[in-house]
């Protein structure tokens, strides 16, 4: 059963924004659209990752770093 959370993602001025993110504890990676991290003016320098999963492989040609914060305690996380 995977489960919905929601959380407060820091963006580059600082301000903190609300998402919906997808908890799957068997995941290996995770996952942003560019358009949130469009909406969140944070960098993405440049990589080349694979990605293999049930349809195949991918190439990721950038990366983000992302700090989310809980909307209830302090607890927080890069």
């Amino acid at each position: 059963m995977l489960l919905i959370a929601v959380v407060l993602i820091c963006g580059s001025d600082c301000s903190r924004k609300a998402c919906r993110t997808l908890l799957d504890c068997e995941s290996q990676a995770n996952f942003v659209t560019k358009k949130f991290v469009e909406a969140l003016g944070l960098e993405t320098p440049p990589s080349s990752l694979s990605i293999c999963g049930v349809n195949g492989t991918i190439i990721l040609n950038h990366v983000v770093g992302i700090k989310l914060q809980s909307r209830f305690n302090s607890h927080s996380a890069t």
